[in-house]
């Protein structure tokens, strides 16, 4: 377990084998669904089933570095420790969370604004880059986050804001679900709150266009799209 071990943390040799908890669906004998139960409202997906431009717009506002570098950002976490300084506080930790790292903190601890967590946080990621893939990494973390409304992971957040799996997602659609992950109850859901979600949206886009993940052209024409949500979802779930 190396420095996860002496932190006594769970194994995270059963990382690679981990399910999160899903919906469960039962059917008829014709196959047809007579309902559904879950803990958490979720459906897990493979790698290949979150379409790239998902992925990156994920990285685009939360972690730009994330295939650079090996867990934990130094940059990031010297602008924190600076950011902490001036404002007299801890726990402002100011986008040093790299996506690895929020993963580890959603799987294994606790969202206490702590030093003590923090540097746990930061030896878990550190032991999870030497064990999984990025892509791995990052298909968990798609899995794994809250997106308001009771959804948990991207594809149950696509099918209840716009009704389609996330594979068929548009780029601007893709934007708003990567724009939702910093505030999906309030500041950034589209159901309660659609000025704040397309502003968001539309920062997901530009900041993917800074970084050269699309071009101008298509960045435009994204920010163009109305938000497009499944009120009818809305209703049903409100």
């Amino acid at each position: 377990w190396g420095v996860a071990r002496a932190l006594h943390f769970t194994p995270l040799d059963q990382l690679p084998t981990y399910r999160p908890a899903t919906t469960t669906r039962f059917v008829d004998g014709n196959g047809e669904v007579l309902g559904t139960f879950a803990l958490e409202r979720r459906v897990e997906l493979p790698p290949h089933a979150i379409p790239d431009h998902l992925k990156l717009a994920i990285v685009a506002i939360e972690d730009a570095q994330f295939y650079e570098h090996g867990g934990v950002d130094p940059k990031a976490v010297l602008r924190a420790v600076m950011g902490s300084i001036r404002t007299g506080t801890i726990g402002g930790e100011g986008g040093a969370s790299t996506l690895t790292q929020q993963l580890a903190r959603n799987l294994f601890l606790t969202r206490e604004r702590k030093i003590k967590r923090k540097i746990k946080e930061m030896f878990l990621a550190l032991d999870m880059e030497k064990r999984l893939s990025k892509d791995q990494i990052i298909t968990m973390y798609a899995n794994q986050i809250y997106l308001g409304q009771g959804a948990y992971g991207v594809e149950a957040a696509s099918q209840l804001y716009f009704g389609v799996s996330v594979t068929d997602t548009s780029l601007a659609q893709a934007a708003m679900l990567a724009g939702m992950i910093q505030n999906p109850e309030r500041l950034h859901n589209p159901f309660k709150n659609p000025d704040g979600a397309r502003e968001r949206r539309n920062k997901v886009l530009s900041r993917m266009e800074s970084l050269g993940f699309v071009d101008t052209a298509t960045a435009e024409s994204a920010r163009a799209e109305p938000l497009e949500v499944d009120r009818h979802t809305h209703r049903r779930t409100g």
